[in-house]
């Protein structure tokens, strides 16, 4: 975990950093966000050096708030499947279910935090394709708590663990000249680390290993609210 908390670390300085040069920055958008997006999931579970992977489906519905035009805060309900297969090393029910299948239904709850690259590329500088995609660009982190409900064979476990999601993506809102429009894309990867193993069902104690899931998705967004100007 040290690797990832100096990444969490590294998150909030740069968000520190970019927050006092760019206060002076001009903007105008839209308060509130809304986004529906659908991916694919890959699951890693893994211990002592061992680990398998495994695809599925899952979607995500969101709600962003933006307090600066570089900077969001905002929640995501996400559900679908992770699956694999039950990694060695996992010693749980006497190591019986390693390498049987599994498939962990899940449901989640994020509050995020976005900062985005439109916070340093003032409007001023032209408004070409690329300058809008490049306004889009974030990068976020957030903590969340996840319902596991993963079946193996004939047995099922659930149980509810915290989770700390990373975001990197893309938003471009789709406009006309000196208008905003309402209606955009997105393009957005997850990474989210458990702290503990549930992904798999089991409970690793040999080695340091960490389940994890990867989920890649496109999605529409919808902004709404009054159109507001900052300085």
């Amino acid at each position: 975990m040290t690797y990832f908390r100096s990444l969490i670390y590294s998150c909030l300085f740069t968000l520190c950093l970019v927050y006092s040069q760019a206060a002076q920055a001009q903007n105008t958008l839209r308060r509130w966000q809304a986004g529906l997006n659908i991916g694919g999931t890959q699951a890693i579970a893994g211990n002592n050096g061992n680990k398998t992977k495994g695809n599925d489906l899952a979607a995500a519905i969101s709600l962003d708030w933006y307090a600066f035009p570089f900077l969001s805060l905002g929640t995501a309900i996400q559900g679908g499947g992770l699956r694999g297969k039950v990694p060695p090393g996992e010693p749980e029910n006497g190591g019986k279910q390693i390498g049987e299948a599994y498939k962990n239904q899940y449901l989640s709850l994020h509050f995020n935090g976005k900062l985005h690259l439109g916070g340093l590329i003032l409007p001023r500088y032209g408004d070409s394709f690329t300058r809008s995609l490049l306004r889009g660009v974030y990068i976020g982190s957030g903590l969340g708590l996840i319902r596991n409900k993963v079946r193996i064979s004939d047995s099922t476990h659930t149980n509810l663990e915290i989770v700390m999601p990373l975001h990197f993506g893309i938003d471009y809102t789709f406009k006309r000249r000196y208008e905003n429009r309402r209606l955009g894309i997105n393009l957005d990867y997850q990474f989210v680390p458990f702290l503990d193993n549930g992904i798999d069902g089991q409970s690793p104690i040999i080695g340091k290993d960490i389940g994890r899931y990867h989920f890649l998705s496109v999605g529409i967004r919808y902004n709404f609210g009054t159109e507001r100007y900052f300085r």
